[in-house]
């Protein structure tokens, strides 16, 4: 059976490569790469993403059908092929997408900004899926707000220590919530890029 891959995010190799899958879920699969690296396989309807291929996966289709943990692959002539399955992923007319990210201009100081804002966090509210974390961890996410807020380089330091590994799963919900705020600095006016890059060497510090 050949799939379509309809994009690839930034990070998915344009050469050949070869790895092993690690967990095949339904509708996603994660790939470790030869060399070290991770990508992911996905459904259509988990939308695109870094390191990712978006595949043309029919509704009623399982990745599990196909495909098993610890299988092999390769990626040959723009076309993935795993071990002991008669699954390949065509990425030869896959669009390369790249997130626009960076030409956002995110700015609290505007009225339409501050609204988009809290358009998203009463999403968020009504998910519910985020209030573990608010819960066992909202002193720290509050001190952290404050230190952006004021450009306090050593509070924010000593908030993000606390964050990093915080929480459960193989990507702690602390680690997540750390790729959002620094993601949101990215597009953000000068002197809030400037005050993410000071900081951009402390999570690897604390890390390790």
């Amino acid at each position: 059976m050949r799939i379509t891959a309809l994009a690839t995010g930034a990070g998915v190799p344009e050469h050949d490569f070869a790895g092993q899958l690690t967990e095949v879920h339904r509708r996603a699969a994660l790939v470790k790469l030869h060399d070290g690296w991770c990508i992911t396989l996905l459904g259509v309807e988990l939308g695109r993403q870094p390191r990712g291929i978006s595949l043309s996966l029919g509704e009623d289709i399982s990745l599990r059908q196909f495909l098993s943990a610890h299988a092999k692959l390769a990626k040959r002539g723009g076309v993935i092929r795993f071990a002991g399955s008669a699954l390949t992923i065509d990425l030869r007319q896959a669009l390369h997408w790249r997130s626009e990210i960076a030409t956002l201009q995110f700015d609290c100081r505007r009225t339409g900004s501050v609204r988009a804002h809290r358009t998203a966090w009463s999403a968020l509210e009504r998910d519910g899926r985020g209030r573990g974390l608010r819960e066992i961890a909202g002193a720290k996410l509050n001190n952290l707000s404050e230190a952006i807020r004021v450009r306090d380089i050593a509070a924010a330091e000593r908030a993000i220590s606390g964050l990093i590994g915080f929480g459960e799963g193989k990507t702690p919900a602390g680690d997540d919530y750390l790729v959002g705020i620094f993601g949101l600095a990215r597009p953000a006016k000068p002197s809030r890029r400037r005050y993410a890059r000071s900081l951009r060497p402390w999570p690897h510090r604390a890390a390790t």
